[in-house]
């Protein structure tokens, strides 16, 4: 996909011309152990959180220097059931990293709640991504955000969902929980549609069911339909605000209608400036422009960190850093939603 792009025509017509030099900015950090396919008798420390957070700081630092505040970023917890049985308790990641945690909320950021629907099936010997189970998809949600509330003492006011997937019932259970803004929308069709395995960098979990396609959706922060959560309409809608993560319009060919492309930073790209590059043009092609970009907490020894952590590095010395703001998406959420 990001290869293909290289070439790509983008659809940058657009009223506004990077004349701002505050465009807010969402980075969303999930935080997990490393693996999918966690022991049930010993489940290991989260490494890779613990490699993370000194990588996050140096970053912050660094982006401080351009604008004279210090950026704040969101970290969203595990504290799904496969968590429980792991672990012993869904929040066991927040009561484990409770000084972290601390930490990042002493410099602002924001933490919010993560959900993988992962449960052991004897059939495949392994722990699987259930998608077909709605029962299961409703239960494992509501235990997720019961037990971040629980943990936290107020409900979670921020969410993302493991890899892109939601549903109306997802969405549903989030509001009624007091989910002001989801974050995990990406409007394409997702690469999930196409496996039958959910990856992390070092393994992989079975997926069963499948994908609800968002190809189509809104590519800009809105209040869903009701009935439909892909769709935005001008009566009947949700108070949850969905933000999608960022994408970019390209075509492959001059008379071909532009598709969405998803900006992973985990992902390899020709280059980190490539990257940058892209983003400044989507960004240039927004009325309302914004960036929002997710990773995970991932082995540090592998090629997807070390991609993200490429990106990342360079960011700092590239003439868009400049004009990023990052903050809660709950500051900025009231100037990007359409009234």
């Amino acid at each position: 996909m990001n290869t293909r792009l290289r070439n790509a025509h983008l659809a940058t017509d657009s009223p506004f011309a990077m004349q701002h030099n505050s465009v807010p900015a969402f980075l969303s950090i999930d935080v997990e152990p490393d693996a999918f396919q966690l022991s049930r008798n010993e489940a290991p420390a989260w490494a890779a959180f613990d490699a993370m957070v000194p990588f996050i700081e140096k970053l912050r630092a660094d982006l401080a220097v351009h604008n004279g505040a210090s950026p704040v970023f969101g970290w969203y917890i595990r504290t799904d059931p496969q968590i429980a049985e792991a672990y012993g308790h869904a929040d066991h990641g927040l009561h484990f990293y409770a000084d972290r945690i601390a930490g990042f909320r002493s410099v602002g950021d924001y933490i919010g709640v993560h959900v993988h629907p992962l449960r052991w099936s004897e059939s495949h010997q392994a722990w699987i991504h259930d998608f077909s189970d709605r029962q299961w998809l409703y239960d494992c949600t509501l235990s997720s955000l019961e037990g971040f509330a629980k943990a936290v003492g107020a409900p979670a006011r921020h969410m993302r969902y493991g890899g892109g997937f939601l549903s109306n019932e997802i969405v549903d259970l989030a509001e009624a929980h007091g989910v002001v803004i989801d974050l995990t929308l990406e409007p394409v069709a997702s690469w999930a549609l196409h496996t039958t395995v959910f990856p992390t960098s070092i393994d992989t979990s079975p997926i069963v069911g499948s994908f609800v396609n968002c190809e189509g959706a809104p590519r800009e922060p809105y209040q869903p339909d009701r009935d439909e959560f892909r769709v935005c309409r001008a009566y009947g809608r949700r108070t949850i605000v969905l933000l999608p993560l960022s994408s970019v319009l390209a075509s492959n060919q001059p008379d071909e209608l532009p598709t969405a492309h998803m900006l992973y930073p985990s992902v390899p790209w020709p280059s980190p400036d490539f990257f940058w590059d892209l983003v400044w043009q989507q960004l240039r092609s927004m009325e309302r422009p914004y960036l929002s970009l997710a990773i995970r907490t991932d082995a540090q020894e592998v090629k997807r960190t070390a991609e993200m952590r490429k990106i990342f590095e360079a960011l700092p010395k590239h003439p868009i850093a400049k004009h990023l703001r990052w903050v809660d998406p709950l500051e900025a959420i009231g100037s990007l939603v359409s009234s």
